[in-house]
């Protein structure tokens, strides 16, 4: 099976990570970490494939500002946006 994302030079694409943060990382299901060095690094790999035109990246996690502390402008075509800053809690809220 092939799980690349049929995208190209043309494509808009949607980045959406969510799980526990921390300085520089992304936890999945508290198991598997995702640093801002290896997010950076896949998203360069991505550029160099061609895989996007424009990539907006979205971040809800705690602290999820410090996963871009590796994008700068050579990083073309990316946008990220983040539920945190570094040093913030980002909570879930639920509705009364």
């Amino acid at each position: 099976r092939n799980d690349l994302l049929p995208s190209g030079p043309r494509s808009n694409v949607l980045l959406y990570l969510t799980g526990h943060g921390g300085d520089g990382f992304l936890k999945f299901h508290d198991a598997d970490e995702l640093s801002s060095v290896e997010l950076a690094d896949a998203i360069r790999e991505m550029r160099l494939k061609r895989r996007y035109g424009k990539l907006l990246v979205v971040v809800d996690t705690c602290q999820a500002a410090s996963l871009f502390e590796h994008l700068d402008e050579a990083f073309s075509g990316v946008l990220g946006f983040a539920s945190s800053v570094v040093g913030e809690n980002a909570y879930a809220s639920v509705p009364d």
